[in-house]
């Protein structure tokens, strides 16, 4: 018989177990309760975010070791984010848990998993923030490109046969992972540290990155979320088929193409060489790259074969 406690008014709180929980406190911080859910219940009544767990033991005032915890959002606007792990500490009144053991997260379009992980139900920043400081792994269920540059630089490159487009994966390493819910269905991701993202047409590597990932808002909402921008900034390497291009800061907009290197920017092409500048723009319309000068000085370097330079969104020549 399932028996429910009475919502603590403060944290707005409703904890479920198996068996009565109508115990002294003392009483219950010897006891392990095994099945449990805590709902925490918002200012509108409506439920937040649900705690399942396959034991718990209180630790202080709503405050829980909990193992196999898998946590899920259900508000309107965080909704989209499920974590899950073998155990953790949940303080349920401030909305925090954190942990030494591998967290697996899922949310709209992406995945991630990571050792030493926080979790805050929500920030000034957004909803679900987490932090992932060992181990930290992430990867998105799309490949950066466009699908129609996706497309076609597959059959140029004639490894179509046998690929499933819809099967395409970007993946992103870093010393710590922290990400958060911008709200429905957006999230930011900040890379720190021997940053590294690939998928089958491009390379990154560098100090910090900053990744865009949002839903497109003329779809289904049932659309997964896409990378939209990336900031990527420390020692900056980028490879693309066979241009190596380097800045201290890298900004590309993987939906339109458009593209800007600042700070000791270089774009090398083993076909036609090298040019270098301060400042690079990568035209989304050509493919073509425009070195910026100084003031009084407006150098423009026109790459030749800007056809084969298939930067994410970017349209080609015909």
């Amino acid at each position: 018989m399932l028996i429910r406690s009475k919502p603590n008014i403060s944290s707005k709180v409703l904890i479920i177990f198996p068996f009565l929980l109508f115990v002294a406190a003392t009483t219950a911080r010897d006891q392990v309760f095994h099945k449990v859910t805590i709902p925490k219940f918002g200012e509108s009544g409506n439920i937040n975010w649900v705690l399942q767990a396959k034991f718990v033991s209180i630790l202080d005032q709503n405050v829980y070791n909990v193992g196999n915890p898998i946590l899920e959002s259900l508000s309107e606007r965080f909704g989209d984010t499920k974590l899950w792990s073998d155990k953790g500490i949940f303080d349920i009144a401030k909305g925090f848990a954190e942990g030494d053991s591998v967290l697996f997260a899922k949310g709209n379009g992406f995945s991630a998993n990571g050792e030493n992980w926080r979790w805050k139900d929500e920030t000034e920043s957004g909803g679900n923030h987490i932090t992932l400081a060992k181990s930290a792994n992430l990867s998105f269920e799309s490949e950066i490109p466009s699908q129609t540059i996706k497309k076609h630089y597959l059959s140029s490159k004639k490894v179509v046969n046998g690929t499933d487009l819809n099967n395409t994966q970007t993946i992103a390493q870093a010393d710590l992972i922290e990400f958060f819910e911008i709200g429905y269905g957006n999230y930011s991701f900040n890379l720190k540290g021997s940053v590294h993202i690939h998928d089958r047409n491009l390379k990154i590597t560098c100090q910090n990155m900053e990744i865009f990932v949002g839903r497109d808002e003329n779809v289904s909402e049932q659309d997964f979320g896409k990378i939209r921008e990336i900031k990527a900034n420390g020692k900056v390497l980028m490879i693309l088929g066979t241009r190596t291009c380097k800045a201290d800061t890298v900004v590309l907009n993987t939906i339109d193409g458009s593209g800007i290197l600042e700070g000791n920017a270089t774009v090398e092409d083993s076909e036609w060489g090298i040019v270098s500048g301060n400042k690079i723009i990568l035209d989304k319309e050509t493919g073509k790259a425009r070195v910026v000068g100084e003031v009084g000085k407006r150098p423009t370097v026109r790459i030749p074969n800007s056809d084969k330079f298939l930067l994410p969104g970017l349209k080609l020549q015909k």
